[in-house]
């Protein structure tokens, strides 16, 4: 088992884009990009409150609870 420290302040979801895991972190407004290797990239132009994420093939879509809106993140 591996542990991934540092994704974000309470990640609440996770989704797979096909290569990379990513994390919408409710807490810290944010949602993390995690490579097979690991790497991780995060993005804070999420939103208030990320509380799910999921992919339709091109985009990852973010529901923002705190803000009441929907975010979307190319993975290209």
């Amino acid at each position: 088992m591996t542990t991934y420290h540092g994704t974000g302040a309470k990640p609440l979801h996770i989704a797979f884009d096909g290569v990379n895991m990513w994390t919408a972190n409710h807490d810290d407004n944010s949602v993390t990009k995690i490579t097979p290797e690991g790497l991780m990239t995060s993005y804070s132009a999420a939103g208030i409150w990320p509380v799910c994420i999921a992919f339709d093939g091109v985009y990852m879509w973010i529901i923002n609870a705190g803000s009441e809106n929907i975010s979307r993140i190319s993975t290209k």
